[in-house]
């Protein structure tokens, strides 16, 4: 009888509402917070839903939101970060969930004809004490970043600052298409950014430098920081299948080094890496 002309859209109906009505029940999971997890994640969304069977919402905003979600949203949010958890963050009882690893590039303009730096004389030209001319490049050198806000310029500004103050050291901008492409017409211009956002941008007229020999996305490349997933609860019995899909699972080949740590199950959050990393 289903195989009769007249029966067959009652079958397609009835096939439609079943799906629907599995999605429907799916458990449903919101990430909110840094753009540089946000990179990563997004693309995989529809593959994470289907291998997991659960409905999932990524969106970007910045650390701060994602942390501010935690405190005004249930359990189904988790907020995502490029950073360990503070020692405060941590007593206040939050969780962390490291998944995996990202590399911060150094991007110049096209046209500069240094390839590689030493981490000294990245330092040197953050700080002022050396200049591209130094390096065989007749240019001034142009500091952009996101500003004193923007986790990645915290990450780096821990790493090449010494003295030098991050607020007033460089030319600001409100978001990451006009800083890349500022540092694209500047010639002397230098930025950082996650490796996620330059591998899915491909701009064709800024270059990544090699730092102690090494490019993002490589073994012994020293930029390197944690992404995480953070909560205010245990996770459930799905969470956890994410934090583990997620560290089996390399984001964008070998760009993403997977979490190998001791702390292997995701049900066990690591409460001792953000005190490691403050003495990186």
């Amino acid at each position: 009888m289903l195989n009769t002309p007249s029966a067959k859209p009652w079958l397609l109906t009835l096939l439609l509402f079943v799906s629907h009505s599995t999605l429907a029940f799916a458990e449903r999971l919101v990430l909110v917070g840094s753009d540089t997890v946000y990179a990563y994640l997004q693309p995989h969304t529809w593959e994470i839903e289907q291998e997991l069977g659960i409905d999932i919402v990524i969106r970007a905003g910045g650390e701060h939101v994602g942390m501010a979600k935690l405190d005004s949203h249930s359990q189904d949010v988790l907020a995502m970060l490029s950073r360990p958890l503070s020692e405060e963050e941590l007593a206040s009882g939050l969780l962390q969930y490291h998944f995996a690893e990202d590399d911060v590039a150094v991007l110049v303009n096209e046209a500069n004809p240094v390839e590689q730096v030493s981490m000294l004389q990245l330092q040197s030209l953050y700080q002022g004490d050396m200049t591209w001319h130094t390096l065989g490049f007749v240019a001034p050198v142009s500091w952009m970043s996101l500003g004193d806000q923007d986790s990645t310029s915290q990450f780096m500004h821990r790493h090449l600052g010494g003295e030098a103050s991050l607020s007033n050291h460089h030319a600001v901008f409100a978001g990451v298409e006009q800083l890349v492409q500022q540092v694209s017409r500047v010639s002397g211009g230098v930025t950082w950014m996650a490796h996620a956002q330059v591998v899915f941008r491909r701009d064709e007229n800024v270059k990544m430098l090699s730092v102690e020999g090494h490019k993002p996305g490589y073994q012994d490349y020293q930029l390197r920081r944690p992404l995480q997933l953070v909560s205010r609860q245990p996770l459930t019995a799905k969470q956890r299948q994410l934090v583990e899909w997620l560290r089996s699972h390399p984001l964008l080949d070998h760009h993403v080094q997977p979490h190998s740590g001791p702390d292997t199950q995701a049900s066990e959050p690591n409460h001792h890496e953000a005190h490691d990393d403050h003495h990186h």
